[in-house]
């Protein structure tokens, strides 16, 4: 507490820890003793204004300025101030706050923030460099061992042929590796979310899917669900890959089956995909997430090994999380959380 000449009152326990001053040392000391000196100006005149008219800035306000310690040290606080009149005498009363561990969150936040920035600057060079300079090779390659197939296919024995056939497929593999490298760096760089129909968006999936669906004779049960805020064209990518990884890795001789549903809790929105193909090892439940990981031939089953991850992101993206629950020869749960913002 200060009186209207700026003198220091009362001061508390708190305040001697804070500042490092005793009682004895502080009262009736000014209160520009623990101000940096460029407030010194500021202060005389909020001061003077608020006894002359009663105006001011400060008074009754929260605000963040720096203090000074006994030992000098400067140190960011916030500060609230109020004002009471005794016997035609104004006095203030100041509640101070250290915030140095707020502003070092904030610094950190800060500084994460621009390095984000600057990764998605980099991400975004490489897509172009991915798009034009490391497919343009690829088309020079291919168009090369087509000339030479159609050309010269009858002039080479059974392992030139052989060589062009693995030529064509290991560059058509390039090909969707980058392409899937591209979708993946685009994932959540395109935040125009609105209100989503996710029964009516799994119609449209399952329309497209129709082929695989049909040779596969798979039998999706969807229950209804929850509408969600989102990117459209992300989420049909989503449950699009979830839908084709359990019609693919079902198990021999087996018709798929899926089930799709959603419950609704306060603050996130559960969906469960469950199929009962092949199933996933305990010690592989975390590797199917990360890129291009493949925990089958390609030889047993077609993908670049991409398409998890692509959920993964886009579940995060959108402020979920995504896990699996399996057991080999069982099936797997694909589980994962949206935010409920119909509340």
């Amino acid at each position: 507490t200060i009186d209207s000449k700026g003198r220091i009152q009362s001061w508390n326990r708190g305040a001697a820890d804070l500042f490092g001053y005793s009682s004895e040392e502080i009262l009736e000391q000014h209160i520009t003793t623990i101000m940096p000196n460029r407030y010194l100006e500021k202060f005389y005149r909020e001061l003077e204004s608020f006894l002359a008219m009663g105006m001011n800035t400060i008074v009754g306000k929260t605000m963040e300025l720096d203090c000074v310690s006994k030992d000098q040290t400067v140190f960011p606080s916030e500060v609230s101030i109020g004002s009471w009149e005794v016997n035609g005498k104004y006095y203030f009363c100041g509640i101070i706050r250290d915030i140095s561990n707020r502003r070092e969150v904030e610094k950190a936040m800060h500084n994460y923030n621009r390095q984000l920035e600057t990764q998605n600057r980099e991400l975004e060079q490489f897509a172009y460099i991915a798009s034009h300079d490391l497919q343009e090779p690829l088309r020079t390659v291919t168009n090369y061992t087509q000339l030479l197939q159609s050309k010269y296919s009858d002039q080479l024995d059974e392992l030139g042929n052989k060589s062009m056939h693995y030529i064509s497929d290991a560059t058509n593999r390039m090909r969707q590796l980058i392409k899937g490298l591209l979708d993946y760096s685009r994932i959540g760089r395109n935040r125009e979310l609105r209100r989503l129909n996710c029964n009516l968006i799994l119609d449209n999936v399952i329309d497209d899917l129709g082929g695989i669906v049909k040779e596969s004779k798979a039998c999706i049960e969807i229950n209804q669900l929850p509408e969600i805020k989102g990117n459209e064209m992300e989420l049909r990518l989503l449950f699009q890959n979830l839908i084709t990884n359990a019609i693919k890795f079902r198990k021999k001789q087996s018709v798929p089956q899926i089930k799709i549903w959603a419950e609704e809790e306060e603050s996130y929105l559960n969906f469960h995909v469950k199929d009962n193909g092949i199933g996933i090892a305990h010690e592989h439940v975390d590797k199917i997430f990360i890129i291009f990981q493949r925990l089958k031939s390609r030889r047993e089953y077609e993908g670049t090994g991409i398409g998890l991850a692509h959920c993964r992101k886009i579940v995060e993206s959108h402020g979920g999380k995504i896990w699996v629950e399996s057991e080999p020869d069982e099936g797997s749960v694909f589980h994962f959380t949206m935010p409920n913002q119909s509340k």
